[in-house]
């Protein structure tokens, strides 16, 4: 089969028609170039002023967030202290109450009344003669019976005071025992409290 032969003239238009698509490349990569520089340059744009916005904002959230938590700590601190002042003054007061504590031994000889009693009554039956030795039994025993009952109506306003000031004394002393044990109670609490806001 013969070659067909071609032109100096078709060459050359294909030589420029080549040309020409090159030149059409290159300028389209000069424009997508271009519009990819300008693109990358809006987003560094846009990107920067999300950034300053933003670095903006968390700086005054954390200046406010900062303030707030140096007030709770101060608060906090100053909390503690009083509470610790509070505690110790309360343990002071604890501490005076349990020196003025007067033991149950030492309260029982004080109310000598009884042991006053209980020798009244030793005395009355020492004196007593032997039952059946002495014939006067019914009659001695009347007016022994008659001392005994003087004697106990002469003591009974004395165990009627000594009665009252033993209840007095016993209320008053329930009456401290329930207050420092509220004291306790309270002194307790703060404690929780205050250890609780100090671990939060």
């Amino acid at each position: 089969m013969p070659r067909k032969s071609t032109a100096p003239a078709d060459i050359e238009t294909k030589h420029a028609r080549r040309r020409e698509q090159i030149e059409e490349d290159d300028a389209d990569e000069e424009n997508d170039d271009t519009s990819m520089l300008e693109m990358i340059s809006i987003l560094q744009n846009f990107q920067k002023r999300t950034a300053n916005k933003s670095s903006s904002k968390p700086s005054v959230f954390t200046t406010q967030k900062n303030a707030i938590y140096d007030e709770a700590r101060k608060n906090a601190s100053n909390a503690v202290r009083e509470g610790v002042a509070y505690i110790d003054q309360h343990k002071a007061v604890i501490e005076a109450l349990k020196a003025q504590e007067v033991s149950q031994d030492q309260r029982l000889k004080e109310l000598s009344l009884f042991a006053q009693q209980e020798d009244a009554v030793r005395a009355i039956l020492e004196q007593f003669p032997p039952v059946f030795e002495d014939e006067g039994l019914s009659q001695r025993r009347s007016e022994i019976v008659n001392e005994t009952s003087a004697m106990l109506e002469a003591h009974s306003k004395e165990r009627h005071l000594s009665r009252k000031r033993l209840l007095r004394n016993a209320k008053v002393r329930i009456e401290e025992d329930q207050e420092r044990q509220r004291i306790v109670t309270d002194a307790s609490a703060l404690i929780k409290h205050y250890k609780t806001l100090l671990l939060a």
